[in-house]
This record gives C-alpha cells, sequence and structure tokens, in this order.
C-alpha cells in the first residue's frame, strides 16, 4: 500500500511543505515605557512590602519594649531588606515590562 506523501511527491518534496515557525525578534520598549506600564505593580506589590515592614516593626518593638537605641537598631535590621526587596521588585517588574515574552497561543493561531 502506497503512502498518502509518496504519490508524486518525493519524500523531499513532502517534508518541505511544513511550515516552519521562526521566532521573532524580541521586543523591546524603551525605559520610560516600560516604567509607565509597571507603575501599577510596583505601586501596589511596593505597598504590600512596605506595610509588612511597618507591621513587623511595629509588632516586634511593642512586644520587645525596649529603650530607643534597640528601636533604631532594630529599624534599621526591617530597613535593609525592605529597600532590597523593592529595588529588586522595580528591576523584575521593568524587566517583564520591557521585554515580554511572545504570547504562547499566536503560535497556536499562525500554524
Amino acid at each position: 500500500m502506497p503512502h498518502p506523501a509518496s504519490a508524486g511527491q518525493s519524500p523531499d518534496t513532502a517534508s518541505s511543505s511544513i511550515k516552519v515557525m521562526e521566532k521573532a525578534p524580541p521586543v523591546r520598549r524603551s525605559l520610560i515605557a516600560a516604567l509607565a506600564l509597571a507603575s501599577g505593580a510596583i505601586v501596589l506589590i511596593g505597598s504590600e512590602i512596605w506595610l509588612v515592614a511597618m507591621l513587623l516593626y511595629w509588632a516586634t518593638v511593642d512586644f520587645i519594649g525596649h529603650g530607643m537605641v534597640i528601636q533604631v537598631v532594630f529599624g534599621a535590621l526591617i530597613l535593609v531588606p525592605a529597600l532590597w526587596a523593592t529595588w529588586k521588585l522595580v528591576e523584575m517588574a521593568i524587566a517583564a515590562e520591557r521585554y515580554p515574552d511572545p504570547k504562547p497561543e499566536a503560535d497556536a493561531l499562525d500554524a
């Protein structure tokens, strides 16, 4: 029984009719546009970071109840990770908006 692809076509011709999907070059937005698009996520997630940091400071200082020096030292211990987390949030949000991934459903529709 002959194979349907072999009827009038060589195997090389049959395989060349398959559409090859090439990846498009990555989209790159400007820094200002990426910052404008990411500002909502930065504000929402950043406010959660700082709310947790302030509540942790307030609850711990109220529980410990030591003098001003201990409160300042503990505040600095909480301030450093909160600043780092905010900086990483801004970096990641801008990077996500500047270099977005291609939509996977677009590949399925093109086939």
